[in-house]
């Protein structure tokens, strides 16, 4: 839906970004990339520039998007592991009538909650007042270990 100028604008930029990130991975200073110095805060593009002279002539666009991605990627990675991690919590199921009395190291609330919540995910969970991540780590180990649901109760199920 973009004006054909807008798009080689967009095209353009994203060119001068890539060409400016080779240069930024490649180039060293003090042992280090010019990349992970930009990430510094107290380095500016100005510094950047006294090293890697040909980076002078990149747009002022495209230097504000290098600097935010460059001096965020931290963050940005930080958050993805947390999403992946998320991800994984809620695709991981537990089977109804899961014993959670079995978890010896399980603390008593956690153990009292979760019974009565029933969740149907790690992920939901998690989400359950009180529920700290340890004793989502711990319910997933015995997930991941092949617990069974209570015998009283799976037995009922068949009858059903």
């Amino acid at each position: 839906l973009a004006e054909q100028s807008r798009l080689d604008r967009v095209t353009e930029k994203e060119a001068w970004i890539a060409r400016s990130l080779e240069v930024l991975r490649t180039r060293r200073i003090e042992s280090v990339t010019l990349e992970k110095f930009l990430r510094r805060p107290e380095v500016t593009w100005g510094e950047i520039c006294a090293n890697a002279p040909e980076l002078r002539e990149v747009p002022e666009t495209a230097v504000e998007q290098i600097t935010f991605d460059v001096k965020y990627s931290g963050y940005v990675d930080r958050q993805q592991v947390t999403i992946d991690r998320a991800k994984r919590l809620s695709a991981k199921r537990i089977p109804r009538g899961f014993d959670y009395e079995s978890i010896t190291h399980l603390r008593r609330e956690a153990k009292e909650k979760l019974i009565r919540v029933q969740p149907e995910s790690l992920d939901q969970a998690g989400r359950i007042s009180g529920i700290t991540p340890a004793d989502i780590s711990l319910v997933m180990v015995h997930l991941e270990n092949g617990q069974r649901p209570k015998s009283s109760e799976s037995g009922e199920s068949k009858n059903r």
